[in-house]
């Protein structure tokens, strides 16, 4: 194996890191809901919302911290939700404050814009975004494999899922 010829400190590492993990952490949400949407994902007649249209406040979960498990465990799901995914809409609805952002408008419009804020606004407001994204899709009752035009494009493209 070859050595590196300059050593990368672990501080540098994380920072290079974290912004290459935010970035494509908002990118991947921009791009994953609109391809949500293009493929037609609408929740309202299972009683959902009919976008992904994301406040500013922590939805309540929709499943109690056990019902994804085997697949991720009570534990991880309670700190993941109620620690982590807190976090960053607390300090979400700090910036927002701090900067003065029209809370009318999804959280969305913000992120279309994100390089008008501050970091403190593009880090929480995308973190906050995610996990609601995340709390919305991951459910207990979640088919094995895709289904309607997602499933289509899917077989039309590669054959099978």
């Amino acid at each position: 194996m070859k050595k590196l010829t300059a050593p990368v400190s672990r501080r540098s590492f994380l920072a290079q890191g974290s912004r290459a993990t935010l970035a494509f952490g908002i990118g991947s949400s921009l791009i994953g809901t609109a391809f949500l949407h293009a493929c037609g994902s609408d929740r309202s007649a299972e009683g959902g919302s009919s976008s992904l249209s994301t406040g500013y406040e922590q939805t309540p979960l929709a499943y109690v911290f056990d019902a994804l498990e085997p697949h991720i465990d009570a534990n991880t799901m309670e700190i993941h939700y109620s620690k982590h995914a807190a976090g960053y809409a607390k300090n979400l609805r700090d910036a927002v404050a701090e900067e003065n952002v029209d809370t009318n408008q999804p959280l969305e419009e913000i992120l279309m814009n994100v390089s008008n804020y501050s970091t403190k606004m593009r880090n929480n407001g995308g973190g906050h975004y995610n996990h609601e994204l995340f709390w919305k899709l991951m459910r207990p009752d979640a088919p094995d494999s895709p289904e309607g035009k997602l499933a289509e494009a899917i077989d039309a493209t590669f054959g099978d899922f």
